[in-house]
């Protein structure tokens, strides 16, 4: 069971899909540093939201926030020796939004459709995702947590 709690609404518009995660613990200052984008947010504190719209599993959109607002966005395609990465992929139109107070922070993202898939999608299409959260207790010390387990680390 993880130590520190989150919840997670998402809801999609005519043309974004909208992400909200609440997160509560008290922030660990030097556990988030970074505040350019594609940084490599995934050594910090940071919200993870990974989208499959195929969802066939080869490929995914993944999409990071840190308490700072910075932005990593990448795609990972499975090859025959595990997963490329593809940082040159930017989330064109994404937006998002931190606010801070005592113990919880809040990100808000905004994901357009059209960074995705080429066409907006259709009623009762199905799509995979995954929320995930890295937290920074202590120096050198994690605790992974997601919506859906994804078979690794806890």
């Amino acid at each position: 069971m993880p130590k520190a709690s989150a919840a997670t609404w998402a809801f999609r518009s005519s043309t974004s899909q909208h992400i909200s995660v609440q997160l509560f613990r008290k922030l660990n200052c030097p556990s988030f540093t970074s505040t350019e984008r594609d940084a490599p947010l995934y050594t910090e504190e940071v919200v993870e939201v990974f989208i499959d719209p195929i969802g066939d599993g080869e490929s995914y959109f993944e999409i990071e926030v840190n308490p700072l607002n910075a932005v990593l966005d990448l795609v990972l395609r499975r090859n025959r020796s595990g997963w490329a990465r593809n940082f040159a992929w930017n989330c064109e139109g994404f937006e998002s939004r931190v606010d801070k107070a005592d113990g919880t922070w809040i990100v808000d993202m905004k994901i357009p459709f059209s960074s995705l898939v080429s066409e907006l999608p259709r009623t009762g299409s199905r799509w995979r995702a995954n929320f995930c959260r890295i937290d920074r207790l202590t120096e050198g010390a994690r605790e992974l947590s997601a919506w859906s387990s994804t078979g690794g680390e806890s």
